[in-house]
């Protein structure tokens, strides 16, 4: 019979032991993963410096643009910093902050942006000349050859609406306050919804997708706060405007809500996910947050398992140890199902997330189609867990599942040197993963 955890100080305040994060951070080490791109300075064309770490909408542009295509700078009326974007040839638009989505035409872009406008358009091969010139008196004569003096002093930089992102922040918080008695499963999903109905009610011309990644900023700066490892996955293929966007946030303490978060020793939780702490909601977030910014790519998520994540407290610790496995696993699918639905482009299935949400942790509530659908592939992943832990335990080969499941859990073993099963997951007997103590 599983018995309930002995009361840890650390678990009031919602954070990490001290020997967790730092085993973290010794994980992070391990890897070696890179320090994170800090917030997009402004620049022009006189000054910008491809591959300096500090990537703005330019660099980013840059990397968009295709042989033939052009990058338009743009003003912004709200500030003296205007932004860039990409005109194909065909004469659609992409904008940098938003890669998946097209405009057709830069007509149409501007009516989405109206603050934006006095376009100036320099083909990608005169730009490329431009930037792969090092600044100064050789790149101020080249732009003079080009004919680009008209623009070279444009100050570009947007990557993200700071307004849009506190005012998010604040319906956050509300939320909470409202919902803080009722768990963490209704304290994540009426964050998630709040956060999307006031960000949608700030830009009700944006896609799905930046609906999406601001909400998901959001509500991470505000259940989780700064300083927890999303800073290291601003990698090639993640989403790295979600990172800058949260770690932007993090300037600002009174967007984190705080050690006082779900008080409820996981009231609402479908018991295998429930380790019997307070702020529960603070830790399933961090990793549905985590496989948001993943974006889907396998590599990234091994970086998670391995290190950001700190799976490996997660499989070492006693206690409920299997309970915060399952629920950091089950929160990064939950992450990447909310980046496929604002990636479809449907703004319906963004609205419906928080339903989704309460379905993965909640069973017995959230409404609609697409709820029924996750309650029901929620609990065939959280059998799968069960199953693999309980091999684990019983000694037996890690392989037993074809997924994501049995491959982290042997890479967060051969990460931290344990292959001992007895060590990591000290119960001799198979758990009932119903705590008594939940009934």
């Amino acid at each position: 019979v599983q018995t309930a955890p002995q009361a840890r100080p650390w678990v009031e305040t919602g954070f990490m032991s001290r020997a967790q994060v730092a085993g973290r951070d010794q994980a992070m080490r391990t890897i070696g993963l890179p320090p994170s791109t800090p917030q997009g300075a402004a620049t022009t064309l006189r000054d910008e410096r491809l591959g300096d770490g500090n990537s703005n909408c330019l660099e980013r542009a840059m990397a968009l643009a295709r042989p033939g295509d052009s990058v338009v700078f743009l003003t912004d009326s709200r500030d003296g910093v205007g932004h860039a974007v990409v005109r194909r040839k065909d004469g659609s638009l992409v904008d940098p902050n938003e890669p998946k989505r097209t405009y057709p035409d830069l007509l149409a872009y501007q009516s989405s942006h109206p603050h934006y406008s006095q376009p100036l358009s320099v083909p990608r091969e005169k730009l490329a000349a431009v930037l792969g010139t090092p600044v100064g008196p050789g790149r101020d004569a080249l732009i003079q050859t080009l004919g680009l003096a008209s623009v070279a002093n444009r100050l570009v930089a947007d990557t993200y609406d700071m307004r849009t992102l506190t005012t998010a922040c604040g319906a956050v918080h509300a939320a909470v306050a409202a919902n803080q008695n009722a768990g963490a499963g209704h304290i994540m999903a009426e964050a998630m919804r709040a956060a999307i109905s006031s960000v949608r009610s700030s830009h009700p011309e944006w896609s799905a997708e930046q609906v999406m990644d601001y909400a998901v900023a959001a509500t991470h700066a505000s259940l989780v706060g700064p300083g927890h490892g999303l800073d290291q996955l601003n990698q090639l293929g993640a989403r790295g405007n979600v990172v800058e966007m949260i770690n932007a946030l993090a300037t600002d303490k009174s967007t984190f809500v705080g050690g006082g978060l779900d008080l409820t020793n996981g009231k609402d939780l479908r018991p295998e996910l429930n380790d019997l702490s307070n702020n529960q909601a603070f830790h399933c977030f961090f990793f549905v947050t985590a496989g948001y910014v993943a974006n889907g790519q396998p590599l990234l998520t091994d970086v998670l398992a391995n290190g950001v994540g700190a799976w490996g407290h997660e499989v070492r610790d006693e206690g409920s140890s299997r309970e915060d496995y399952i629920a950091s696993n089950l929160s990064i699918s939950m992450g990447q199902g909310l980046l496929e639905r604002g990636l479809s482009g449907d703004m319906g299935q963004v609205a419906d997330a928080p339903e989704v949400m309460l379905a993965v942790y909640t069973p017995e509530a959230g409404s609609g189609p697409g709820a029924d659908r996750a309650r029901r592939m929620a609990t065939e992943r959280i059998d799968t867990l069960k199953d693999a832990l309980v091999t684990l335990e019983n000694g037996k080969d890690l392989m037993v599942a074809s997924d994501l499941v049995s491959t982290v859990l042997g890479r967060a073993l051969d990460t931290l040197g344990l292959h001992d099963a007895s060590y990591v997951l000290p119960i001799a007997n198979p758990p009932d993963w119903v705590n008594p103590a939940n009934q």
